[in-house]
């Protein structure tokens, strides 16, 4: 949720988005290698991670909180 809490790890950046968003979504994961999706919405993760490839993400990892 803050992405300044996640520690430094090379090759790793840590985005903050809006999965309600869609276009803000896109925008946001575009040109990544790969997404790793933390959400406790199940219902939107199978369009996020659609989103994601459209956009070249190649690899999306998604970890429920639930």
């Amino acid at each position: 949720r803050d992405p300044a809490k996640v520690p430094s790890l090379p090759n790793v950046t840590a985005i903050k988005g809006d999965i309600e968003d869609k276009d803000s979504f896109a925008k946001a994961v575009k040109g990544n290698e790969r997404l790793f999706l933390l959400t406790t919405r199940q219902d939107l993760e199978v369009g996020l991670a659609s989103i994601a490839k459209e956009n070249g993400v190649k690899h999306v990892v998604r970890i429920s909180c639930l």
